[in-house]
């Protein structure tokens, strides 16, 4: 017996346009960008479609425009009676995956995001760093990169702490019913202390 799942997109996958072929041509996702833009206070669907890239690209606007898309589709597939077993989301997909399972509503789920968006960029400006990702490497080799790096940086008293997250597909649960929503996944046991 086949499954159905909806995973949701994180933070990078934002683009200008992004949007805008499924507000003009669906009305449920018409429907929802304009709430959004009412929600908001200021249109979120004009700098989706037109931007400036690097205003888009702000966390504070990235978040609650990733949402606002997931939840269009979201509105579209339940308008064609799509049904589906499964929820996820990476990251910031996780609270689309909680609006698809009926966990809150659109504007209480939006504005989460936007103050999530607001506070993340606050604490980036505060503390500026960086992320990167590491593809097609085996996991023993990148867990003892890491652990060296570790090391020097503790000897030089620069460590701050850094996680190994593992495979994302390990958040996935089972939602029988939609007051369960997604529960989160229980954290894997990281590679260093909290703080060090």
């Amino acid at each position: 017996m086949s499954k159905t799942i909806l995973l949701f997109p994180g933070q990078g996958a934002q683009y200008v346009g992004m949007g805008q072929t499924l507000a003009s041509t669906f009305e449920p996702a018409k429907k929802i960008m304009m709430q959004a833009d009412e929600i908001l206070g200021f249109s979120l669907s004009k700098l989706m479609a037109e931007g400036p890239e690097d205003v888009l690209k702000s966390t504070d606007n990235t978040q609650p425009a990733l949402f606002t898309v997931s939840a269009m589709v979201m509105e579209l597939l339940k308008s064609e009676g799509f049904a589906f077993d499964y929820v996820a989301g990476h990251s910031l997909g996780e609270y689309s995956a909680i609006y698809a399972a009926g966990g809150f509503s659109f504007e209480e789920g939006l504005r989460l995001v936007r103050t999530r968006g607001e506070l993340m960029a606050s604490a980036g400006s505060k503390n500026p760093g960086a992320m990167a990702a590491i593809m097609g490497q085996d996991e023993a080799k990148i867990l003892g990169g890491v652990r060296r790096r570790r090391r020097r940086e503790q000897a030089r008293g620069k460590l701050r702490c850094r996680r190994y997250q593992g495979h994302p597909a390990r958040r996935l649960r089972r939602l029988p019913q939609p007051a369960d929503a997604v529960r989160p996944g229980r954290p894997r046991r990281s590679d260093c202390q909290d703080e060090v």
